[in-house]
């Protein structure tokens, strides 16, 4: 019999349509199976347990306006991952808690992953795979994977694009994210790091490895952009390495230096940069391309507090503003940096034992002793410290910040409230 037309346009439409999202539930008993269903706009809720398999992400692709979510409850009552069934005689790519492969659009959030003390990564992504873009990793507290500073919490060895990493928690790990191949193959374009906390990584707290001339994939950034460090804490009063095996809080390394992403940037704001307990490394160490302003940065140790110079290429475009440094050795050193660029310090508080850079201006620069006729309570322990100025005090030249709008968030001091355009007061 003939289908009326109103019931073939009825149908017609349905197929038109896209296919509904799912809610899948899952158990320590049956995630891995629920995993296999995911699809578009789909998401796997992991109830609280422990889960003793790990957990394999392989081939899977949500869309932009459709990500793919696994998610675990509220941490006080955790989806907890362990790590002792994840070890493997073929490291590194089986020894990991986390492993992302070949897949995009996908959303990670609130999980637990506990190293249990071994040998084990928390969350890789790659490693020899096709790129990995895409992705929200948030909420996850990562601990206990410390055997040595080689084994990371969050890692990335294959070319990467538009991730965010949000609101993690990190702690007695052998090093907190590390981004990037160490041949500078494999980029990291178009990141968002922020808001997450690492305490007392041995290794680094972030590093974000140089980069090589990139071969360019569908969909990756091919104009100019940057990837934004924002509003996190690094911590290392304890664990670190020292010596020849000693690393900064967090290392930059440069991009292309040609092609695309030649002209990429790190913008670096709002984070506090706390001791460096190997009493040789600095709080942060970069080159290439960076706009760093807005930070704080603490350290009783002998170690610098900024050291931007050349590592596998040298400093290019780099301004220092507005930070807020307090550092028994260096306060700020620039040094090597490509002549065909700026590289400057304005507007900064700076005491430290000295500052070695030739392009300073406008900044308040005294010893590192001469800290408490500045600021509120610029001293140990952690619990008291008030990096705050005194009434009065690190006011200079008005200084107009208008050149600097190109950066997120430029007008923005360290505790998120808007400055002035026309502002005299130095440091974060």
């Amino acid at each position: 019999m003939r289908k009326p037309a109103a019931t073939c346009w009825f149908i017609a439409c349905m197929h038109s349509l896209p296919a509904m999202a799912d809610d899948y539930f899952g158990t320590p008993a049956n995630y891995l199976n629920q995993l296999r269903q995911l699809q578009p706009g789909d998401r796997l809720l992991l109830e609280p347990g422990n889960y003793e398999r790990c957990l394999p992400i392989d081939g899977l692709h949500g869309t932009e306006t459709a990500p793919i979510t696994i998610e675990g409850p509220a941490l006080t009552t955790p989806a907890r991952f362990v790590g002792s069934p994840c070890i493997s005689s073929a490291p590194p790519r089986a020894s990991v808690i986390v492993r992302i492969q070949e897949s995009s659009h996908l959303q990670i959030k609130n999980l637990e992953l506990d190293g249990e003390g071994l040998g084990v990564v928390g969350l890789q992504a790659g490693y020899g795979w096709p790129s990995v873009h895409n992705i929200l990793v948030e909420g996850l507290y990562i601990h206990d994977n410390d055997t040595s500073q080689q084994i990371t919490a969050i890692s990335c060895f294959t070319t990467a694009w538009d991730w965010v990493i949000r609101k993690n928690r990190m702690e007695r790990v052998g090093l907190g994210m590390y981004l990037g191949n160490s041949d500078g193959s494999d980029p990291f374009i178009r990141g968002v790091i922020e808001e997450n906390l690492i305490l007392d990584p041995i290794g680094y707290g972030i590093q974000i490895k140089h980069q090589n001339i990139r071969d360019t994939e569908p969909g990756m950034p091919t104009s100019d952009s940057s990837t934004l460090i924002r509003h996190n804490v690094i911590m290392k009063r304890a664990n670190s390495s020292t010596g020849f095996s000693a690393r900064p809080n967090l290392l930059v390394g440069h991009f292309p230096r040609s092609g695309v992403g030649e002209f990429d940037r790190y913008q670096i704001y709002g984070n506090f940069l706390f001791e460096n307990q190997s009493d040789e490394e600095s709080l942060f160490q970069g080159e290439g391309n960076i706009s760093f302003h807005d930070n704080v940065l603490f350290n009783n140790y002998r170690g610098p507090g900024i050291w931007i110079a050349p590592h596998n290429d040298v400093p290019k475009s780099v301004r220092i503003y507005r930070n807020t440094i307090v550092t028994r050795a260096w306060g700020l050193a620039m040094m090597g940096g490509d002549t065909n660029f700026r590289q400057w310090a304005i507007g900064n508080a700076i005491f430290s034992s000295g500052v070695m850079a030739t392009d300073i201006v406008e900044n308040v620069v005294e010893d590192f002793s001469d800290a408490t006729m500045y600021l509120n309570q610029p001293s140990l322990p952690l619990a008291t410290i008030d990096l705050h100025p005194t009434s009065g005090s690190l006011l200079g030249s008005v200084i107009d910040w208008s050149s600097f709008s190109d950066d997120e968030d430029w007008m923005n001091d360290f505790n998120g409230q808007s400055r002035p355009v026309m502002d005299e007061r130095r440091g974060a």
